[in-house]
C-alpha cells in the first residue's frame, strides 16, 4: 500500500491548484508537501506533476491518479462523519453561472451531474453568454459566477484561474499543414461578437508581418463554425475540446504556421457579495475537476 500522507499530499495540491495553497491547508510547509510528492513519483516510478509555464500541472499519470484520490477520499470523509455520528445539512438552493456554450457541453455539464448525485436538493440556472457579457451579469449581480476565456479586469471582479484550453485550426480536407501565404489567402470565420482567438490569431499574423484577410463569415457560435467548416465553407480557429466534441463529417484539422494556442479559461465572480452554501460547493467541486481536466 502506497503512503497515505503521500497520497494525501498529492490530491491536495491538484485540488487546491499549487504546493503553497495545499500546505496552508494541510498546516505543513512547503517544503514537506514537495517531499512526499517526489516519495510518491519514486514509488510509482513516473512525474505525476510537471510545469506548464510557471504554473504545476498534472501529467497524463497524475489525472488518473487524481481521479481516483478523489474517489477515494470522498469515501474517507464520508465514512468518518458516519463514524462520528455527523450530518452536514444538506445544501440547497439554486447555483445561477453564466459560461461559454462550449466550456457548458465539455466541462461544466458532467460536473453538474456528478454534483447532483451527492446534492440532489441543488437546482442550476446556467445561461449561455459572450465573454463580455458574462462579466457584466456578474457586475450586476444576475449571477453567482462566469466560467470563461477572456480576462476581463474590473476591480469589483475576481479572476482565478481554472484550466487551459487549446485552440486548433478546422475547416475543409485533406489535412494539411498551412503556410503564412495560405493564411492569407482562405476564407476564415469567426464566432461570437468578439471573437478573441480572432483577435489572438490577427496579433500573432501581424508580428510575423502577415496580413490577415477580412472576416468572411461571423457566426454566433462555435457549433455553427464547425458545421460551416465542415461543409467546406471556410476555416475557423476553435477550442479543441468543442471540436472533439462533435464528430462531424469533413471536418479536418490544419497544423497553422505557429506553434498551437492555448487560452487560459477562468472562473470569475463578485468580491463584495460571498457565495451561498450551494455555490460555493459547486465552485470548490469545479476547481478540484480542473486538476484532472485539460
Amino acid at each position: 500500500m502506497h503512503d497515505l500522507d503521500s497520497l494525501q499530499a498529492f490530491y491536495r495540491v491538484g485540488r487546491a491548484g499549487g504546493v503553497g495553497a495545499a500546505a496552508r491547508e494541510m498546516k505543513v510547509t512547503q517544503p514537506a508537501i514537495s517531499q512526499r510528492l517526489r516519495r510518491l513519483e519514486r514509488a510509482f516510478g513516473r512525474k505525476l506533476y510537471g510545469m506548464a509555464g510557471r504554473r504545476l500541472v498534472l501529467t497524463e499519470e497524475g489525472r488518473r491518479l487524481f481521479a481516483a484520490c478523489r474517489q477515494a477520499f470522498d469515501v474517507l470523509e464520508a465514512a468518518g462523519s458516519a463514524f462520528t455520528g455527523r450530518q452536514e445539512t444538506p445544501l440547497i438552493g439554486t447555483v445561477r453561472i453564466a459560461t461559454l456554450s462550449e466550456l457548458s457541453k465539455v466541462f461544466l455539464l458532467p460536473q453538474v451531474r456528478l454534483f447532483r448525485l451527492a446534492h440532489p436538493g441543488v437546482a442550476f440556472d446556467i445561461l449561455y453568454q459572450q465573454p463580455y457579457e458574462i462579466v457584466s451579469m456578474i457586475s450586476r449581480h444576475e449571477v453567482d459566477f462566469g466560467i470563461t476565456n477572456e480576462a476581463y479586469r474590473r476591480p469589483q471582479i475576481e479572476l482565478s484561474r481554472a484550466f487551459m484550453e487549446s485552440v486548433v485550426c478546422v475547416g475543409p480536407g485533406p489535412a494539411r499543414r498551412l503556410s503564412w501565404d495560405d493564411v492569407e489567402r482562405l476564407n476564415w470565420m469567426a464566432y461570437g461578437v468578439d471573437d478573441p482567438l480572432w483577435l489572438e490569431f490577427q496579433s500573432l499574423a501581424a508580428k510575423r508581418g502577415a496580413r490577415l484577410p477580412g472576416l468572411s463569415l461571423r457566426v454566433s457560435d462555435v457549433e455553427s463554425v464547425l458545421t460551416l467548416a465542415a461543409e467546406g465553407v471556410g476555416y475557423a480557429l476553435a477550442p479543441a475540446h468543442a471540436v472533439g466534441l462533435r464528430k462531424l463529417r469533413g471536418l479536418t484539422l490544419h497544423t497553422l504556421p505557429f506553434s498551437t494556442i492555448r487560452k487560459q479559461i477562468y472562473f470569475c465572480r463578485l468580491k463584495t457579495v460571498p457565495l451561498g452554501r450551494a455555490g460555493a460547493a459547486f465552485l470548490d467541486h469545479l476547481k478540484a475537476a480542473c486538476a484532472s481536466f485539460t
